[in-house]
């Protein structure tokens, strides 16, 4: 159960400002692409054929939608959650839970002792219920999170902490739902002789520094 609490934190760092309910447990490593850097995360593990679930207020955060199926955007979905289920062996079970009912699907499953999902995304308009309940987790305790980092917002940590506990963060993550689009004239890119930007990406160059 601890690799999937590790994993928590991976599917954590890319949907810190679409409001995330985090885990117990951190990663001491980074895996993928981040600002200047790379993604908090555990090494790959086989974990046993476990079945992550995700109690999500959308059903298409992680996996495309029908719709998407074929886009670049549907297939950059479809790639990662491949490569997180390969190198990890693990398949996801996504649940659709309203940020206006997550309290309610949440408590039978305390009471009970039961373990409702291994990760719970919800808006930040639903902390408050969790919070009030205490079921919201110290970011602070997990021994191998760096909330110092420059990965997180410093203001969001101090106003979400409660009795000296971190309940929420947020990050310099950008969830693909909401990434930026570059949207530029390709004759004056050339007359300015600027190097071809989809050349920069395939060669992994293109970073917020060469944007700028």
């Amino acid at each position: 159960m601890k690799g999937a609490q590790r994993l928590g934190l991976l599917m954590l760092a890319g949907l810190m400002l679409a409001g995330a309910v985090a885990c117990d447990r951190g990663a001491d490593r980074a895996r993928g692409p981040g600002r200047g850097g790379r993604w908090p995360g555990p090494e790959p593990q086989d974990l046993g054929g476990l079945v992550f679930r995700i109690a999500d207020n959308t059903m298409y955060r992680f996996f495309p939608s029908e719709a998407e199926l074929g886009t670049p955007l549907g297939d950059v979905k479809l790639a990662v959650m491949e490569s997180i289920m390969e190198d990890f062996n693990v398949t996801f079970e996504i649940i659709f839970v309203a940020e206006n009912d997550v309290l309610d699907r949440l408590s039978p499953a305390i009471w009970a002792g039961d373990m409702f999902a291994h990760f719970i995304i919800t808006t930040k308009w639903a902390y408050g219920w969790l919070i009030g309940a205490d079921l919201m987790g110290d970011l602070s305790a997990i021994p191998t999170l760096n909330l110092d980092s420059d990965l997180w917002m410093q203001h969001v940590h101090q106003a979400t902490t409660v009795k000296g506990e971190v309940l929420a963060t947020a990050g310099i993550f950008e969830h693909w739902d909401r990434a930026p689009a570059l949207v530029f004239q390709k004759s004056l890119w050339n007359d300015l002789s600027l190097p071809d930007p989809y050349e920069m990406v395939r060669r992994g160059e293109w970073t917020w520094d060469r944007l700028q």
